[in-house]
């Protein structure tokens, strides 16, 4: 007997939520292994029957059903990317999700939601972020005034690299972060010591 769309129970809707926070925890930077047991988890507790999963880098399988009404659902993720408010909000949601009595669509369209959400900062608060970043990992590699100062200097440049809204640009900025950043301290590397 067919379930209906509002049926939390709705087989359709309870694997495509596993697909879907599957995937966004692999994109986060979860461990392949780390997916498996959360899925593993969710699967259990919602009461999805004979789930069958894969999880690999790049991509996830997940199979649910018994027998004759086994269905499984594909998908794969390249060049996806979460911010790090995106990844707190995936996790929590992916907490949720061991809650049956959460509905799986509604679930799926708060993954949604968090997925096409705005950055809380704009671009240059972003770029500023980026330098303080850099300055911390100058000063746990080798503390000094200059050396975050000259961090902070250039990941402010790279966090105004990443923001180039050209396709074509956007696709390359990473390399092209890397390359000014390191002309610029190999470049500066004989006149300071």
């Amino acid at each position: 007997m067919p379930t209906s769309p509002a049926d939390p129970r709705d087989p359709d809707a309870e694997r495509d939520l596993l697909v879907r926070i599957g995937e966004a925890l692999t994109v986060s930077g979860e461990s392949i292994e780390g997916v498996q047991d959360r899925l593993t988890e969710i699967a259990t507790s919602r009461k999805v029957p004979e789930m069958q999963l894969i999880v690999l880098p790049a991509s996830l399988v997940v199979q649910t059903g018994h027998a004759a009404s086994t269905s499984v659902q594909i998908t794969s993720f390249v060049n996806h990317s979460l911010r790090l408010d995106q990844v707190a909000d995936v996790a929590q949601l992916a907490v949720r999700a061991s809650d049956p009595s959460v509905p799986a669509r509604t679930l799926t369209e708060e993954l949604e939601s968090v997925l096409r959400s705005r950055p809380p900062f704009g671009g240059v608060v972003r770029s500023f972020g980026i330098g303080l970043l850099a300055a911390g990992f100058s000063l746990s590699l080798q503390p000094s005034v200059g050396g975050a100062l000259a961090a902070v200097a250039l990941g402010v440049l790279v966090g105004l690299i990443q923001l180039v809204r050209t396709p074509s640009l956007r696709a390359t900025a990473p390399v092209l972060a890397a390359f000014v950043v390191s002309l610029i301290v190999f470049g500066l590397a004989d006149r300071v010591d």
